[in-house]
């Protein structure tokens, strides 16, 4: 396209459909959208707002899901630690318990 054929494109101006601010659409596409009725439209700043507004709900719900998480690991480490602990105290009462291996009695003779 040279520059005459840029000045002499028609530009169209619709609402935008959350605001009302008007977005200047150039050429055939805003030509198309005016003829179709296009019933959602939403200028720059809408969808900048959108697009942040969507992006802090992911990230809010990320953490979520990340404090969720880290929840367990505490209570999982109780648990290791108290079952570590019983099996300690369970495994010394079995070698207190267990009989002792004794040396064989010298058979002495006495004659």
């Amino acid at each position: 396209m040279n520059r005459r054929e840029l000045l002499t494109m028609s530009v169209f101006t619709l609402r935008c459909s959350s605001c009302g601010a008007a977005v200047e659409i150039p050429g055939r596409f805003g030509f198309k959208l005016k003829s179709s009725g296009a019933g959602r439209l939403l200028c720059q700043r809408c969808r900048q707002s959108s697009f942040l507004k969507a992006r802090r709900e992911q990230l809010d719900q990320a953490i979520e899901a990340e404090i969720q998480r880290m929840r367990w690991v505490p209570a999982a480490a109780v648990v290791l630690a108290l079952t570590l602990a019983i099996s300690l105290v369970w495994w010394h009462q079995a070698q207190q318990n267990r009989p002792q291996d004794s040396l064989p009695e010298r058979v002495s003779s006495s004659r």
